[in-house]
């Protein structure tokens, strides 16, 4: 089958064949377990990031000890629309790194909105719908 196969006239090497539908699948399969494994949610007090499959790992963060959100795109993450997320508390210790999240500007705009409802209104009327990414 590979010998009648050909690429420019060259003849398809197997190995190479192989190794590279290898490398496809291998990298569709970690990006898809990534996806599984991590998710952020913005509720009406915190900022949830959430790990694991099997055993759950979650960190919170009040909206309202959030001072400052850090948007970080290189340009490949900008041409396929994605980048990462850094959230810094008033504590200076806590900072929820965020990565991989698609359409980031969403994300950002999101969390801040909710941040300064908080802000303007207390906990009083803030938004009643939570995000989950």
């Amino acid at each position: 089958l590979f010998r009648s196969i050909k690429v420019m006239d060259l003849p398809l090497n197997k190995n190479a064949f192989i190794g590279a539908v290898s490398f496809i699948i291998l990298a569709i399969l970690f990006t898809e377990i990534h996806r599984k494994r991590v998710s952020y949610e913005i509720t009406l007090l915190y900022l949830i990031d959430n790990k694991g499959i099997l055993s759950r790992k979650s960190k919170k963060i009040l909206l309202e000890s959030i001072v400052d959100i850090d948007l970080n795109q290189k340009l490949w993450q900008r041409l396929l629309g994605y980048g990462s997320i850094h959230v810094h508390a008033a504590s200076g210790a806590n900072i929820i790194k965020l990565k991989n999240i698609n359409k980031p500007e969403r994300f950002v705009d999101a969390l801040e909105e909710q941040v300064n409802e908080i802000m303007n209104k207390g906990q009083k009327k803030v938004l009643k719908k939570r995000i989950k990414i």
